[in-house]
This record gives C-alpha cells, sequence and structure tokens, in this order.
C-alpha cells in the first residue's frame, strides 16, 4: 500500500530541521541563551585587561625594592672618613748668603741723642758696633752666632725691629719707645721666630738710654729671659731705612 506524504508536510519537516541544526550549532559555541545540554564546546577567549598586567608589574617592582632594602640595611655601616688637619706651616724665611761679622766697627753717622719728642726718633738706628754677638738663653750659655738689629720707628715712638742673623735668618718684631724726661725707654717684646726648624726669636728687653744735652746717648739692654743678660754702654747711630733689609 503506498501512502501520499503531502509536498507542503516535507518542506516544513525539512523547514523544521534545518532551524533545529542551527539551533544546535549556535548553542554549542555559546552563541545562544544556554548551552547546549550543559555542554560547551567552543571557548570564548577573554580579551587582556592591561590595567591588571600594569598592576602586576609595579607589585614585582615593588617587591624587588623591598628585597634590595633589605640587603642594604643587612650591610654594615661605613664610618666617615677621618680628615687629619695639616698641621700649620711656619712662614716662610728669605734665605740670604750668610754674613760675616764685622772685622771692625762700622764708620760712625748720626748718633742716637735723648729726642725732646718722639717724633724726633722717626728712622731706623743701629748699634755702632755692628753685628752683636748673642749665646742660648740657658745654663750652658752656648754662642748663637752674631745678628745685626736694626730700630725702626715711627712719628708716634712704634716700628719695628729687625734682625738678620750672620746664618741667613732674618726676623721682625714690634717695639715701642717712650721718652721720660732725659730717659728714653725702648721695649722689645719677646716673639718667636722659625727657621730651619729653629726658633731664632729673642727674649723680652728692655733699653734705656740715657745722655746729656747735645751728646751721644748712652743705652743699657736689660735681657728679661732666664739669663737676664746685660749689656751696658751700648750706642746707636741711625741707619737708612732698607739697611737691615
Amino acid at each position: 500500500m503506498r501512502i501520499d506524504i503531502p509536498r507542503t508536510a516535507l518542506w516544513a519537516f525539512f523547514s523544521v530541521l534545518l532551524i533545529a541544526c542551527g539551533v544546535v550549532v549556535l548553542r554549542a559555541c555559546e552563541l545562544g541563551p544556554l548551552p547546549l545540554f550543559g555542554q560547551r564546546y567552543c571557548v570564548a577567549s577573554k580579551p587582556d585587561d592591561p590595567l591588571a598586567a600594569e598592576r602586576g608589574r609595579a607589585q614585582e617592582l615593588q617587591a624587588r625594592i623591598r628585597e634590595a632594602e633589605l640587603r642594604i640595611a643587612e650591610k654594615p655601616d661605613c664610618p666617615p672618613p677621618t680628615i687629619t688637619p695639616e698641621p700649620d706651616k711656619p712662614r716662610p724665611i728669605k734665605e740670604v748668603p750668610p754674613r760675616k761679622p764685622d772685622p771692625q766697627p762700622p764708620k760712625v753717622g748720626e748718633q742716637l741723642k735723648i729726642p725732646t719728642k718722639i717724633a724726633d726718633l722717626k728712622g731706623c738706628w743701629e748699634s755702632v758696633s755692628g753685628a752683636l754677638p748673642l749665646e742660648s738663653d740657658d745654663d750652658q750659655h752656648r754662642p748663637a752666632g752674631f745678628v745685626r738689629k736694626c730700630f725702626c720707628f715711627g712719628a708716634n715712638g712704634r716700628g719695628l725691629l729687625k734682625i738678620s742673623y750672620t746664618d741667613g735668618a732674618k726676623c721682625q718684631s714690634s717695639i715701642s719707645a717712650a721718652i721720660d724726661g732725659d730717659v728714653l725707654r725702648i721695649h722689645q717684646p719677646g716673639f718667636r721666630c722659625d727657621w730651619k726648624g729653629q726658633n731664632k726669636g729673642l727674649v723680652p728687653a728692655e733699653i734705656t738710654c740715657h745722655g746729656a744735652e747735645n751728646e751721644a746717648a748712652s743705652c743699657d739692654q736689660q735681657d728679661l729671659g732666664r739669663n737676664r743678660n746685660l749689656r751696658r754702654d751700648d750706642q746707636y747711630q741711625r741707619v737708612e731705612k732698607d739697611h737691615c733689609g
């Protein structure tokens, strides 16, 4: 017996089958409202999150920084470098060829007289004996060579004592003078003068000069050091300013 199926029914069945196949495919790739039978055949990839990546890199850098800080903290502290100050260097002294002692007193020029006012003392004065012998200021009284001393004053009675040794050393120190009636007093303070590892300075001294009117003054020098040496009856004459250097 032959069954006749209407053509319309066949087209309807074919359309339903085609729609069913499309739904199956869409649900299998999770493109429909619900996955087919709870199965997932196509996995949709999620786009990369740039913010999350940057956060991850920041956390990695922070971890490295903490690790470096820990390594630094474990190292011992280094003491600061010690700087040793250089000792003060003595002032250089100009060396000159050694001068031999004068074989005889120099020619006497204008001799020192007791001035009526301190301004008349202005200029440089030197012993008429020229270079004078020195000795050490201790119990041995060792000879310390010869020295030429120039007393250079200004108009106010203050000035410089310029000394030059026969071994070439040259030193300077401040001095002052005052007039007390017919007496001239010169104050020479003690001072230090370093030269080739030696102190070439002098002990303090007081020089007292007496003299009659219009006569050359006679001067006594009293050293105020340990030995308190006394030099009597010395006389002074005027010399050029650069005579003692």
